[in-house]
C-alpha cells in the first residue's frame, strides 16, 4: 500500500454512527478541495452505544508510537452564540502539522 493511501473498516457501529462518520470524512474531504482549515469533532460515546471495531490496512488498530497523550487530549471551552460558555474536559485534538513536525524532528 502506498504512503498516501489508507484502508479502514468500521464495524460494529449503528446507523446513526455511521451518518455522522461519513459527515466528518465527508467535511475533510471537502475542507481539503477548498483548501480551508478546521477542526472537526465526533462525539466517542464509549459508556453508550458506541463500541465499534476498527481496522486500518488489514490490521487492528492501534495508538500512535509518535504521538502522547499530551499531544491530543486538551481541556476546552465551547462557545456557542447566545449561550455561555460550556466547559468540555478530555477531548482528543490531532493536528497533523504537529505529526509532521514530529516525523522532521526524528528525521523521517
Amino acid at each position: 500500500m502506498s504512503d498516501d493511501t489508507m484502508t479502514i473498516q468500521i464495524t460494529g457501529i449503528k446507523k446513526s454512527h455511521k451518518i455522522a462518520l461519513e459527515h466528518i470524512l465527508y467535511q475533510m474531504k471537502y475542507l481539503g478541495g477548498i483548501g480551508s482549515s478546521r477542526w472537526l469533532a465526533f462525539y466517542s460515546d464509549g459508556d453508550g452505544d458506541f463500541h465499534p471495531k476498527i481496522i486500518v490496512d488489514g490490521e487492528d488498530v492501534r495508538p500512535s508510537k509518535i504521538l502522547s497523550d499530551a499531544d491530543c487530549w486538551k481541556n476546552i471551552s465551547i462557545i456557542e452564540e447566545g449561550k455561555k460558555p460550556h466547559h468540555v474536559s478530555d477531548v482528543c485534538m490531532v493536528d497533523p502539522d504537529t505529526v509532521a513536525w514530529k516525523l522532521h524532528d526524528e528525521g523521517d
